[in-house]
């Protein structure tokens, strides 16, 4: 595998650039050693098979830096987890001037899903609202290493835990 970067227009453009998956299946699934870099999109109306994690992008065992990108009215079912983004296996995943809103979840994580301990998410100047989880983790479930500085994580839902969730995580070394 190899890196991919992907552009779109610039925010001061007034027609963003959207990558829609038309709710056939996630709009991207950045495969083990592989490398994704996104700028100045829209990724929305991703939707995997049920069961499944990430529904807008996921991350398996891989690096994701998205720098200007709003992941959007992407959904998980049947169980599946991290319906914006679903992060698996040691992955990388970095989010800068970006947003992740309005996603849904049957599982845990409507916004971001991490499943591992081995994990390492980071949001600098990017906000998280306005997602669901049918479960826990409206926002956000993080497994592993979670970075947030200048950020904004409100405006979630889930029965139990409507923003952020932190497993095998040491909460004192992980908000900056």
């Amino acid at each position: 595998t190899s890196a991919m970067r992907i552009y779109g227009s610039s925010r001061s453009e007034t027609v963003a650039t959207i990558i829609d998956g038309g709710s056939w299946d996630r709009v991207f699934d950045v495969r083990p050693g592989g490398s994704l870099t996104l700028g100045y999109l829209d990724v929305s109306n991703g939707a995997p098979p049920a069961g499944q994690t990430g529904g807008g992008i996921r991350v398996d065992f891989a690096v994701l830096f998205a720098d200007e990108t709003s992941v959007w009215g992407s959904g998980t079912y049947g169980g599946g987890t991290g319906g914006g983004v679903g992060v698996l296996n040691g992955s990388t995943v970095q989010f800068i001037n970006s947003a992740i809103w309005g996603n849904v979840a049957s599982g845990a994580g409507g916004g971001l899903f991490s499943a591992s301990a081995a994990d390492s998410i980071t949001f600098q100047a990017t906000t998280v609202a306005l997602n669901t989880s049918a479960t826990s983790a409206g926002g956000l479930a993080a497994n592993g290493e979670l970075y947030v500085t200048t950020s904004t994580i409100a405006f979630n839902g889930a029965p139990s835990v409507g923003n952020i969730e932190l497993s095998s995580v040491d909460p004192a070394s992980s908000m900056g």
